[in-house]
Formats: structure tokens, C-alpha cells, sequence
């Protein structure tokens, strides 16, 4: 059952608003054996993982899964995002932030109404403003222009208001890729108008900064995508805070 839900998981990694019915079919018919598993194994399961609802959430996880395949990753749903002539890899970014923002939506007033609650996003996923930003990186012209949705950007108002914005970035280093288990050494940032030169100048090797103390010119400084790839933004239009890590390494497998 292992090997079942970890090809599952592979498989739905590479679903998207053009795969066929069939692979989705598929894929829907190994997460309906998980959750029969699940199921059927439930006392041992919670006796085995006690005080950590490990079949609920996890037959809570696998239903949203499917959720997504049948109703998200379609063409339908992909007209509701009001794109035109935007490649592939802009559409499945909209259909996800898209749907990122609803489901936030659902946390925030729903299922964690009137909790605080924290929630955890690349930068460039929670960004409140990403039409204002500048891409100097070729690849990133290529990901990011035109702008496709982002769910900072398309967040409503009212969680906006209610919601505190932290981005996150590294100084020096080495970094994983997603897709790989290879690693990238970072470049240095040591111009005055990069944001992570900025930030490490000061003495801690973790570093908070609520962007009300601020006290740099408001103007565009050039940060790294993954740490690696140059764009400009404003810090105060997109965050309402940075944290700041000056020496990174992969996480390790064991």
C-alpha cells in the first residue's frame, strides 16, 4: 500500500488542465484504495499514531486531492481564470494560485474562523503585488511575464486587511532544486541595492525585520528567486515583513 500511494503522489505531481480522463481516472482509482485502506485500518493506525488523527487527515488530504483532479485541473475551471494568450506553464500557475486563494479563503472563514492561523507559501505565492514586479533573469521573463495570477495578488480584501506577510530570503550558501536532488552554490550579494545584502549586514545569522522600521529609500532592490535568479521589487508593496537566513545548506534525506 506504501508503493501504491507513493506512485500516486508521483503521478499526481504531473496532472494538469491537459492530462486525459484516463490518467485521471487513474489516479482516482489508486487514491480510492488508499482511502479504502485507511479505512479498513483505522483502529490499528490510531493506535499505532495516537493523538495524531492520522486517518482523518490523511482520507481529508487524499478527498482534496481528487477534488483538485476532477474539478480544478480542467479546461473549465481554467476560463474562470480569465487569461487569454498565456502559455501552458502561466495557466497552470493561475489555475493553481487560483484555487490557492479560495482554499484560503475556506481556511481563513470557515474551517479556522476567527483562529489565527499560519500559513506557509513561496514568496512568490504570497506577494501582494506581483504586477509591479521587474524580472531581470531571462528564465524568470520567460515564467513570469506576463504576470500570471498569484494568490497574494488576487486575495480578497478583507483577508488582506487581516493578514501579516512575511517573505522569506537566504544570503550564501547552497541550495536544493524541487525537482531534483542536485544542489546550486547561491552568488553573491554584494551590491547596496540587493535586499539580502541589505539584510545581512546585520551581526545575527537569522534576521526579523518588520518592514515599519524600513528606513531605506523606496525604490526597487534587486533580490533572488530561490536565491539564485535576479528580479527588482518594492519590500514595504509586497510584505509586511522579511525574514532573512544568511547561511543556507540542503535539508538531508535520512
Amino acid at each position: 500500500m506504501a508503493e501504491l500511494a507513493a506512485g500516486a503522489e508521483d503521478d499526481y505531481a504531473k496532472i494538469n488542465f491537459r492530462s486525459n480522463e484516463l490518467e485521471k481516472k487513474s489516479l482516482v482509482e489508486k487514491y480510492n484504495k488508499v482511502v479504502a485502506f485507511l479505512q479498513e485500518n483505522a483502529v490499528n493506525l490510531d493506535e499505532t499514531y495516537p493523538n495524531k488523527n492520522v486517518v482523518e487527515e490523511n482520507i481529508d488530504i487524499i478527498n482534496e486531492r481528487i477534488h483538485i483532479i476532477e474539478n480544478v485541473h480542467t479546461l473549465d475551471y481554467l476560463e474562470t481564470t480569465n487569461i487569454d494568450n498565456f502559455n501552458d506553464y502561466h495557466k497552470e500557475f493561475s489555475i493553481r494560485d487560483k484555487y490557492m486563494a479560495e482554499r484560503l479563503d475556506f481556511l481563513v472563514n470557515e474551517k479556522f474562523k476567527d483562529k489565527k492561523i499560519i500559513l506557509w507559501f513561496a514568496n512568490m505565492h504570497l506577494m501582494k503585488n506581483t504586477n509591479n514586479l521587474v524580472m531581470i533573469d531571462e528564465g524568470l521573463k520567460d515564467m513570469f511575464e506576463p504576470m500570471p495570477l498569484t494568490m497574494g495578488s488576487i486575495m480578497s480584501e478583507s483577508i488582506k486587511k487581516e493578514t501579516y506577510t512575511i517573505g522569506l530570503y537566504m544570503g550564501e550558501g547552497e541550495t536544493g532544486l524541487s525537482t531534483s536532488l542536485e544542489t546550486i552554490q547561491l552568488p553573491v550579494k554584494d551590491k547596496e541595492d540587493d535586499l539580502e545584502w541589505i539584510l545581512k549586514q546585520n551581526s545575527s545569522d537569522y534576521v526579523f525585520l518588520d518592514l515599519k522600521e524600513w528606513n531605506h529609500d523606496e525604490k526597487l532592490y534587486t533580490a533572488y528567486y530561490w536565491g539564485i535568479y535576479p528580479y527588482q521589487l518594492m519590500p514595504k508593496e509586497q510584505y509586511d515583513g522579511l525574514m532573512f537566513i544568511k547561511n543556507v545548506s540542503p535539508r538531508t534525506l535520512k
